[in-house]
């Protein structure tokens, strides 16, 4: 008994540490769970200078202000809008929607122009801006003009808006149209009428939580059926993965700490944090790399055929696993320094997030998925940030 409580209190400590270091890391963001902190460079833009795309959370206060939002508190829904409170009531007031990985491959001119578009509670559109880029300034004034078109009008209306390009910025405001008209039909597509749920639905969210339930109670079966573990895998690569597009990252967390959270908006999500932070209270440490992860159970489904199966000694495995502990730790201290958050659009569990999908995620999705029919969870076993922190999390040693 005594020595079950000192490792409930080591995995707690375990936990706490690792909450720590991710709070750390979101302090560069600029805020905390949707309180703004004192930064002297809060109105820069923190964009992806690879893709041209701003990182899953950072919200630049200049976009806050021009959106008349400056002092509302922005609370991450997912990886492309944002529910929007009043700071002095907490009541909702609308939500807040970006382009950038909606319309990845929209572009301008010069490269992409994505636009943040803000919908109040009662499902009109009250403002649409143009985020920084490298389009012309006089080019991209004379094409902001179209985005006129869409302002005041309510959510249901938004598909009769019919936009002519600017003469003398075709390219440009061609693109900002595509950017609204795609973003839009996003937002028709999970329009909530001001009504807070699940941004899935409760239709997915439903299923997701079933088959976390089916995991859990697989992983305490004793005696369990050869067929059970890869119709669990399967699961959790066809409806929790492509079909719902649920999973744990780095990003996604680090979001969360920095712009705080709607539950009942991420509740698919955050059943699955839940889930991988307490079950290694109850003796399974690696449950949701082992029962969850659909990255990881898509890695092992392929491995279970016989492709011609590469035999990877165990001593290989530690080695690698000190190198998972490495990208880690560099991880953290990138975002640490504000310079690291880029490497988080590269997350290869952005395979299942089909709206944010880019060719670079595609890319490094494909190499892992090749190299698991011939070698057991290599993304897992080698380079996986989110799996090192849950295994720092749960140590009791």
């Amino acid at each position: 008994m005594k020595n079950k409580l000192i490792k409930t209190l080591e995995r707690t400590l375990s936990l706490l540490l690792v909450f720590l270091l991710f709070s750390a890391a979101a302090v560069p963001m600029g805020s905390l769970w949707g309180e703004d902190l004192a930064k002297p460079n809060a109105d820069k833009e923190t964009e992806n200078t690879a893709t041209g795309m701003p990182s899953v959370a950072d919200v630049p206060a200049s976009v806050k202000s021009a959106l008349g939002l400056a002092d509302a508190r922005w609370l991450l829904c997912d990886t492309v809008s944002w529910t929007v409170q009043s700071a002095a009531t907490g009541q909702t007031i609308g939500r807040v929607v970006s382009s950038a990985r909606i319309a990845p491959e929209v572009a301008g001119f010069a490269g992409p122009v994505p636009v943040y578009v803000y919908i109040d509670s009662a499902e009109v559109v009250q403002n649409i801006i143009v985020t920084d880029n490298a389009e012309t300034p006089d080019f991209q004034r004379r094409a902001a003009v179209v985005l006129d078109a869409w302002k005041g009008k309510r959510l249901e209306q938004t598909p009769e808006v019919k936009v002519d390009a600017v003469s003398g910025a075709t390219y440009t405001s061609n693109a900002l149209i595509r950017n609204v008209e795609a973003t839009l039909a996003f937002c028709r597509q999970t329009s909530h009428n001001a009504v807070i749920v699940p941004a899935i639905g409760w239709a997915k969210t439903l299923c997701v939580l079933g088959v976390l339930a089916l995991g859990v109670a697989a992983a305490f079966v004793q005696h369990r059926k050869r067929w059970m573990r890869p119709v669990l895998l399967l699961l959790n690569v066809v409806v929790v993965g492509f079909w719902c597009g649920q999973f744990l990252s780095v990003s996604l967390l680090r979001g969360w700490l920095s712009s705080g959270f709607e539950p009942l908006t991420v509740l698919p999500t955050l059943a699955m944090l839940l889930v991988a932070v307490v079950m290694p209270f109850f003796g399974k440490p690696a449950h949701y790399c082992q029962w969850v992860c659909p990255l990881g159970a898509l890695q092992e489904l392929l491995y279970m055929f016989p492709w011609g199966r590469i035999e990877v000694p165990a001593h290989v495995f530690r080695v690698l696993n000190h190198i998972r502990l490495g990208v880690f730790a560099v991880l953290l201290m990138g975002l640490w320094l504000g310079f690291g958050a880029f490497l988080l659009d590269y997350e290869p569990f952005m395979l299942f997030s089909l709206e944010s999908l880019s060719l670079p995620v595609l890319i490094l999705a494909f190499v892992i998925v090749m190299a698991g029919l011939f070698v057991p969870r290599p993304w897992c076993k080698t380079l996986c940030p989110l799996g090192e922190a849950l295994h720092l999390a749960s140590r009791a040693d």
